[in-house]
């Protein structure tokens, strides 16, 4: 449960910022080298799985955060934290991510959602040495958008680069041209 309510957010925010709520339901970790987590402190594991539910919210009638973004997506993020992260490979399964967001121009909210979203990720990590190795995170995933297009994406992540370097393909099934 989120801290604080979406008007409690946006009264206390100067600027446009993502509200997050997130669960994490069925949470699997297999093949964890005890010794990273006992000397390192860290969480070196072969493979993993959860289930997840994202809620996201943005009021577009505030301004706009004049501060880059660089720097602040997830795989930048995990390169900050303290403890070191290897997972071979992560599987997000039949999870959903909903996104609202207050229009600047009619104040509405408008709201989108995926559910049934699977993905696979490999190579999540912030550990140099493995870095050395192989500096790219794939990410493969399949969502429902709205209950009616299936939409699959490939994204390749440089985490070796602090400016970015994400490519990404996506393809959609079952939209027409009338909806």
């Amino acid at each position: 449960k989120a801290i604080l309510s979406e008007a409690e957010f946006v009264k206390q925010s100067t600027y446009q910022r993502d509200r997050y709520e997130m669960v994490f339901k069925n949470i699997l970790l297999k093949g964890v080298k005890f010794k990273s987590l006992v000397s390192n402190n860290g969480i070196e594991a072969e493979s993993g799985s959860v289930q997840a539910g994202l809620k996201i919210f943005n009021d577009r009638t505030l301004p706009p955060d004049p501060k880059s973004k660089q720097g602040k997506y997830p795989h930048q993020l995990l390169m900050k934290v303290a403890m070191p992260v290897f997972i071979k490979e992560l599987k997000i399964n039949n999870s959903d991510v909903s996104y609202r967001e207050r229009s600047v121009l009619t104040e509405e909210i408008g709201h989108t959602f995926f559910t049934n979203l699977n993905a696979v990720i490999s190579n999540v990590t912030n550990m140099p040495e493995k870095i050395k190795q192989n500096a790219v995170c794939k990410l493969a995933a399949t969502t429902s958008i709205l209950g009616k297009v299936t939409l699959s994406t490939q994204w390749d992540i440089q985490i070796n680069r602090q400016e970015g370097g994400v490519s990404a393909r996506a393809q959609m099934e079952g939209l027409s041209a009338s909806e």
